[in-house]
């Protein structure tokens, strides 16, 4: 089975990912986190710093990246486990992420159609999630907590204008969206670490049984 992680930055996901790990064996369960490390570092260049510093054309080239490094991460998914869990996805990188430059025009239309094409190829090619789970919290909640930790993993920094406009993209696309008939569970994430914990392991244990 495959499962994906997902929410708003600030949502938890990472910390998320590191309570499942510690709580099921390896035989059971294997969490893979975002590949940081190679957005930071592509033959020298850090994709994501360029795109908090609006270096011109590195939207483009990092949401390019970052889908093509998801969709090969799906694609060596653990065969001997029982599910795979994975900090999100093609899906979101896309449709939310993709989008939301598009909106601002950080994205020309054909820089657009050319990630559009990528996407559907990604689609027929890679594993594709069997369910989503929706760490689902109110941008000022994510806010707060990114600046109780400083910042990103990334070293940047996001507006709270920009974490509203990820979060109505979030929830338009697994609360109204068709997702190809994969399964959508939402996780409130916005309450107390222990009560977030409790709740995502209900569910995984409900996707195990």
């Amino acid at each position: 089975m495959i499962v994906t992680l997902d929410g708003n930055i600030g949502a938890g996901k990472s910390n998320m990912l590191q309570y499942l790990n510690n709580q099921y064996t390896s035989s059971v369960l294997q969490c893979s986190w975002e590949p940081l490390a190679l957005w930071r570092n592509v033959g020298g260049t850090d994709l994501l710093s360029e795109c908090y510093a609006n270096k011109e054309h590195s939207y483009f080239k990092a949401q390019s990246y970052i889908m093509s490094t998801m969709a090969e991460q799906y694609s060596n998914k653990n065969e001997n486990v029982l599910m795979n869990i994975f900090e999100r996805s093609i899906f979101s990188t896309h449709k939310i992420f993709t989008q939301n430059f598009l909106d601002h025009d950080f994205l020309s239309q054909s820089e657009f159609l050319i990630l559009e094409q990528q996407f559907e190829f990604f689609l027929k090619t890679t594993p594709l999630p069997d369910v989503f789970i929706y760490l689902r919290c109110d941008p000022e909640t994510c806010f707060e907590r990114l600046a109780h930790r400083g910042g990103l993993e990334s070293g940047g920094t996001v507006s709270l204008e920009y974490l509203q406009n990820i979060h109505k993209l979030y929830d338009s696309f697994y609360l109204d969206a068709n997702h190809h008939n994969i399964r959508v569970i939402m996780v409130d994430s916005s309450g107390p670490r222990e009560t977030v914990q409790f709740l995502l392991n209900l569910a995984i244990k409900d996707l195990l049984a």
